[in-house]
């Protein structure tokens, strides 16, 4: 209808998102390698729309929403596995709880606080000068000391610790933005983004499921996906229909 014209259009307007990286054909989609010259801009007005709002834009047009749970920590547990430091026993209970989608929840019981307080220490332990010090962080590093050690690492290394969450935001801009979306609109789909998530037509999830299994398969991503309440688990042994060029390697920007 008129309406969702009119809102994809204006999304499309407004992404202004750069896809001038390497791009790498497989049978199943589109790999585009952002060398982020430009990072792609997720913001736009649909971002700052409240739930309710777009809750009733949904409902009206028939159209789901698909984002990953506790997603930019299932991108840092991905980094770091492509580092091989899933050696270590706390990284991989770490990598175990962010790829189940459940690391808020798993957290709040071993540190017997709420989902909240769970996602509240993330955001210090994530996003906070690594000089900074709370009972939290300090509990925190005593169950998962690598996993914190290669946090800090990465902020000492750039001399800023703020470039932390920069480097989750464009990892997971070059996910949704320069590939997911790219893809499913090149499929001729109807699809917005809203940060981490991908809002289509619920007529098309079946279509937009199989491609990001086939795409997160690539790039060997394991993770869970939230569609309107339902847990969707994302593994890297799915079966998909169309497999990637043999010798292929997933060539996401992992510093």
């Amino acid at each position: 209808n008129e309406h969702i014209a009119a809102l994809e259009a204006q999304h499309q307007k407004e992404m202004t998102f750069q896809s001038e990286g390497e791009r790498e054909e497989t049978p199943a989609f589109t790999h585009i390698k952002n060398n982020h010259g430009g990072l792609p801009i997720l913001d736009h007005n649909l971002t700052s729309l409240n739930k309710d709002t777009m809750k009733i834009i949904k409902k009206d047009n028939d159209l789901i929403e698909i984002d990953m749970k506790n997603c930019q920590f299932a991108i840092h547990a991905y980094w770091m596995k492509q580092k091989d430091l899933c050696v270590h026993e706390d990284v991989q209970k770490y990598y175990d709880m962010c790829s189940k989608g459940i690391l808020y929840e798993e957290l709040a019981k071993i540190m017997n606080v709420t989902r909240e307080e769970a996602k509240q220490v993330m955001m210090e332990v994530a996003f906070t000068s690594e000089d900074y010090r709370s009972p939290a962080k300090k509990l925190f590093r005593s169950l998962f000391p690598n996993v914190v050690a290669h946090i800090n690492g990465f902020k000492k290394e750039k001399k800023d610790s703020s470039l932390f969450s920069v480097e989750l935001q464009e990892l997971e801009s070059e996910i949704f933005v320069d590939n997911l979306y790219t893809n499913i609109k090149d499929l001729g789909l109807f699809c917005l983004t809203k940060h981490d998530s991908l809002i289509v037509k619920r007529a098309d999830e079946n279509q937009v499921v199989a491609l990001i299994r086939a795409y997160f398969k690539y790039l060997e991503l394991e993770c869970v996906l939230d569609i309107e309440g339902r847990a969707v688990p994302i593994c890297s042994d799915d079966k998909v229909t169309e497999n990637r060029h043999s010798g292929d390697r997933k060539s996401t920007r992992l510093n």
